[in-house]
């Protein structure tokens, strides 16, 4: 993880994110789960921390007590959580870091979607909704439903780029070239010709 930069911030970023310290259950979890997803909708992903109140974060501060810790790092136990709320399933990492302030934090590396963007597909109090799609939009710094052409097109880019991808993947595993290697140039074509004459 390459959480450590982020941590000398001032302030929230697009790929960035605390939470203030308690425990991987309820309200708590589920803005952190909201946080995961609008990360894993945009190229890159991103990082939540918890453990760091918004307001003291040049400060590093509260942290989180031990069994808070142990159960936001149980890695298994929060994906089970998390595959209840999110479509297709969230791919993330996740740590404990001591910071040099003596506190622990935990560090959620959140990965950009594999195939489709990720939809919210339960609904929990006012956190979050069934069918929304969260995304960190350029405008604010926060977790938020598309609301706008850019924050929408942002996402489709990404999918369309995906799906490029996987398509050219597949027809070259399948034996055609889209990449233009491998084809002969007419140049060439007239030389093999040539040496098949003559033989």
């Amino acid at each position: 993880m390459k959480s450590k930069a982020f941590l000398s911030l001032v302030g929230e970023q697009r790929n960035f994110e605390v939470k203030v310290k308690g425990t991987a259950e309820g309200h708590l979890l589920m803005k952190v789960l909201r946080a995961a997803i609008s990360m894993g909708n945009q190229g890159g992903g991103g990082y939540v921390c918890i453990g760091i109140a918004d307001d003291q974060i040049a400060k590093m501060l509260p942290g989180l007590d031990p069994p808070d810790v142990a159960g936001w790092i149980d890695h298994d136990t929060l994906a089970a959580k998390f595959s209840n709320y999110a479509d297709p399933p969230l791919n993330f990492d996740v740590q404990a870091q001591a910071l040099s302030n003596g506190v622990t934090v935990v560090i959620m590396e959140v990965h950009e979607f594999l195939d489709l963007p990720h939809l919210c597909k339960k609904a929990f109090d006012s956190v979050l909704r069934e069918g929304a799609l969260y995304v960190r939009p350029r405008k604010k710094v926060e977790s938020s439903e598309v609301s706008t052409s850019v924050d929408m097109r942002d996402v489709i880019e990404l999918a369309t780029q995906k799906s490029v991808r996987r398509f050219v993947a597949t027809a070259e595993g399948a034996g055609i070239s889209l990449s233009g290697s491998g084809q002969q140039t007419d140049a060439e074509k007239y030389e093999n010709e040539a040496k098949d004459a003559w033989q």
